[in-house]
């Protein structure tokens, strides 16, 4: 009973498929696929008078455009940490210091596997240009206060439940 053998079938820069032998409870062998999605990262970014950086875009699963922590998918063989600091300049042209791990997020299911990494950057600025990945489509970096980010964390009125889940974090861990 169990995994017999596990081969690739798909990758692409967002996830890989594997094709996968099975041997059943009963006995019975039968081939399955699992998908694993390259682990994500969002970012909490605070400047120093304490605004968050978000980005507001369009997103697929939606008609009108999303206020969000920016944030992304890991490169081949890059840590979290690293792909932290390389969304954050490509979505909004900021850095900061260090990133330090938040909460982690996972989903997973018999076929499907997805990490998200939720990481607060501190003494965030403006460094560069943005560097926007083929399908994105960030129409404004947008600052708002920490103090009223968290107000909307705490009464359900931010847009994703990871980012009020990051933002109430960041307060407890008092950073």
């Amino acid at each position: 009973m169990g995994i017999i053998s596990s081969e690739l079938a798909f990758k692409c820069d967002k996830f890989k498929v594997y094709m996968v032998e099975k041997e059943s409870q009963a006995g019975k062998r039968y081939t399955d696929w699992d998908i694993v999605y390259n682990d994500s990262v969002v970012v909490l970014a605070v400047t120093k008078d304490r605004k968050v950086v978000l980005v507001k875009e369009h997103v697929d699963y939606s008609d009108k455009d999303v206020t969000q922590l920016p944030g992304g998918g890991t490169k081949d063989r890059e840590s979290v940490e690293a792909a932290v600091l390389r969304e954050l300049s490509e979505e909004t042209g900021y850095t900061g210091d260090k990133p330090v791990l938040l909460t982690k997020l996972s989903q997973s299911t018999r076929k499907l596997k997805h990490d998200v990494y939720y990481f607060a950057v501190t003494n965030a600025r403006k460094s560069t240009n943005q560097r926007f990945d083929a399908d994105e489509i960030i129409n404004e970096v947008v600052l708002i206060d920490f103090d009223a980010l968290l107000s909307m964390a705490q009464n359900g009125t931010l847009e994703t439940a990871g980012d009020a889940e990051a933002v109430i974090e960041f307060s407890r861990h008092g950073l």
